[in-house]
């Protein structure tokens, strides 16, 4: 059986990137999860490099990402990639330039441009105003909030940045689903309560644990764990269980069951973002 990393770097793009299959057009998501789940192994160095060096390529001049190298709009995936070079410590101008466009997205519904006086400006009730949407001037939603808040991990000395992230924390506790857990960001919907999934879930728990929160709350494990064993695909098992490992629960089933759906090619479901996310849940960090 081939490993992960034989399927990796088979698949890896001559530009350096990777598409979320092999063969595939590289996007900044799928380049960016599979250099953080390479990070630390010796034998990947090559391919990080090369990867990094894609990033640095596709970043546009506003200091976002798009979707693909030729996407002109950058957008959501700027959070991947800036999470890339500060999981790395790769403090540089490309990171602060994608810091700073992270900084400045506003959500619809903003009205105003100073984060650290938001509590003069806005209506407490108006929690959109809090969030990070896929794309500026669009609704915000859980996923991108969070991935926003573990981006700007490293900048929560900044006053400005520390507000906006106190802020979206707010905004994620209010998309919380009844039953506990979180969906795409509808806890509700035609007054009927939406169930939460383990992907969303997982990510707002791990992003609001990053940023100095305690979220050990037992409805959201629980509601995680059902959809983890409803769902049973290789993505909810893996953000999932690495949730549970960064918040110190037992997760040693969730694991095994994500390694029995490992293919003979060393990948999860043939798909590079997949086989990456199964890498860091393995693993145990991102």
């Amino acid at each position: 059986m081939a490993s992960a990393l034989d399927f990796l770097r088979t698949s890896q793009d001559a530009t350096g990137g990777w598409g979320y299959f092999p063969g595939h057009y590289p996007t900044t998501e799928a380049t960016a999860a599979v250099i953080l789940a390479l990070r630390g192994n010796s034998e990947a160095s090559d391919l990080i490099e090369s990867g990094l060096q894609w990033l640095r390529a596709t970043q546009h001049a506003d200091g976002g990402w798009g979707y693909v190298a030729d996407d002109e709009e950058s957008g959501w995936q700027t959070a991947w990639a800036v999470l890339v070079f500060s999981q790395m410590k790769i403090l540089d101008d490309v990171y602060r330039k994608g810091v700073d466009w992270l900084i400045d997205v506003k959500p619809l519904g903003n009205r105003g441009d100073d984060f650290s006086k938001y509590d003069e400006m806005i209506d407490p009730n108006d929690a959109i105003v809090y969030s990070w949407p896929w794309y500026p001037g669009e609704l915000g939603w859980v996923e991108p909030t969070s991935l926003a808040i573990l981006a700007l991990e490293n900048e929560t000395g900044d006053q400005v940045v520390a507000t906006r992230i106190e802020q979206a924390k707010k905004y994620i506790q209010q998309r919380r689903c009844p039953g506990g857990g979180w969906n795409v960001g509808n806890p509700v919907m035609f007054e009927q309560a939406l169930p939460a999934r383990a992907p969303q879930t997982a990510v707002a728990l791990i992003a609001m644990l990053a940023s100095g929160s305690n979220p050990k709350d037992e409805n959201d494990i629980a509601a995680m764990r059902r959809d983890m064993l409803d769902d049973v695909s290789p993505l909810a098992l893996a953000w999932g269980s690495l949730a549970l490992k960064l918040l110190g629960y037992d997760h040693a089933d969730m694991i095994t069951m994500l390694s029995s759906l490992q293919q003979e090619n060393g990948s999860w479901t043939d798909n590079n973002y997949h086989t990456a996310i199964a890498l860091m849940a393995e693993r145990g960090t991102i």
